[in-house]
């Protein structure tokens, strides 16, 4: 089609949303991971990242804007930006902060 890549920038970020709509409208994909999946492999990403000696907020860090406009986002941003910090932090982290969202994204996609 023409198209070589884009920059995104801060956007993907902040609104990871947006990288769903660029999937429609550049490939004509229209489906979206669920969530509790998406978690599940970033959850074992993070374990291996950790057992390499890296730290969970290296991979948290790209994950807070996930949920934005979710009913519980606040607090899936405060425990990844606070405890993913933490010694010892590893997928549990993520599982906490997702804890505090998968209720709401379940009633959302009833």
């Amino acid at each position: 089609r023409g198209l070589d890549g884009a920059m995104l920038g801060r956007a993907a970020f902040q609104n990871p949303d947006l990288l769903f709509d660029v999937d429609r409208k550049v490939f004509g994909e229209d489906r979206r991971t669920d969530p509790s999946a998406l978690i599940d492999t970033m959850a074992a990403y993070i374990d291996a990242h950790v057992a390499e000696g890296g730290r969970a907020s290296h991979v948290t860090k790209a994950m807070i804007g996930l949920f934005q406009g979710v009913p519980g986002a606040r607090r899936w941003r405060q425990i990844l930006s606070t405890r993913a910090h933490e010694d010892g932090a590893d997928s549990r982290v993520l599982r906490e902060a997702f804890a505090a969202v998968a209720s709401r994204l379940a009633e959302r996609a009833a």
